[in-house]
């Protein structure tokens, strides 16, 4: 009896608060919705029917800000839910809008989602939401892979994967096997070996992405020879890439990194020593401490 009594009280308490924070919505006061956006996570059936009603009076430019307050508030708590809302975002006519549920809908597995993000990847007009989407599929096909329950989505990802990946569009074509490359299908290995030797830095940098999320070390010389790039975009995927396969032999060329430390930029800097830690070992304990100036 007392347990039903709080959970109505508590019930009673969200439905109080997410009135305020609908009537805040409705009026596009940013500034109060920015203190009430927990409101708006986990709503019920008939709470998403009231917002939905709401939603279509406003802007599409507030509709478009909205949306990136939930991504903010996401970020920095993960026990938020915008869920059912991010569904909704999928199916807007605004492409920031679009991209910024992929993101709010990046650790959700469900059916209904996979197929979204197939549909968005394969033909939405806007290039950076078929990118995400894409990218999004590749997060959706690790897990999916490694579940013996959903070979057959897997599967599905896959086909769809493979068939982007000699899309028209670059961007597409490029972060299409960049997810394949977390199953690490022979089928990529050329298009990797391309990037590799491509003319520009975002084809390199995709190739050396690809090789990130394969673990495999039979690219372990392509990435040595990137370590020492004057490119800082190339330079820095290659130190990631060392990292992510544990290349002892990438030792030398970090050191020299970090003895010229106060050079680096923000990322690079934060990539030489995540993967130094990655590599491990004595090598690396004795680089790291004369390099800042710490004691050995």
């Amino acid at each position: 009896m007392v347990n039903h009594m709080k959970k109505k009280s508590h019930s009673q308490k969200q439905e109080h608060t997410f009135d305020l924070a609908l009537e805040a919505l409705e009026k596009a006061d940013d500034v109060r919705i920015a203190t009430m956006i927990g409101a708006f996570s986990d709503l019920t059936d008939k709470m998403e029917q009231r917002f939905l009603t709401v939603w279509q009076g406003l802007t599409p430019a507030f509709q478009e800000t909205f949306f990136h307050r939930l991504a903010f508030a996401a970020a920095e708590d993960n026990l938020l839910d915008f869920t059912v809302i991010a569904f909704h975002g999928l199916r807007s006519p605004q492409a920031g809008i679009r991209w910024v549920a992929l993101r709010l809908l990046e650790d959700v597995r469900k059916s209904a989602l996979l197929e979204e993000m197939i549909r968005l990847a394969d033909a939405d007009p806007d290039t950076a939401v078929r990118e995400e989407a894409v990218k999004g599929l590749g997060r959706f096909l690790v897990d999916c892979d490694l579940s013996e329950r959903h070979q057959k989505r897997a599967e599905r990802i896959r086909t769809a994967l493979e068939q982007l990946r000699t899309s028209d569009n670059e961007t597409v074509a490029l972060a299409a096997m960049e997810s394949l490359a977390f199953v690490d299908p022979g089928s990529i290995d050329e298009q990797v070996r391309a990037c590799l030797i491509g003319r520009h830095s975002r084809e390199v940098c995709a190739g050396l992405r690809a090789i990130q999320n394969s673990l495999n070390r039979k690219w372990a010389a392509d990435v040595l020879d990137n370590l020492d790039e004057d490119n800082p975009d190339i330079r820095l995927e290659a130190i990631r890439a060392a990292g992510q396969l544990q290349l002892k032999k990438a030792l030398p060329s970090l050191q020299r990194l970090l003895v010229d430390f106060d050079e680096l930029d923000d990322d690079t800097l934060e990539a030489v020593i995540l993967a130094a830690s990655q590599i491990g070992g004595n090598p690396v304990e004795k680089m790291m401490g004369p390099s800042f100036g710490c004691a050995g």
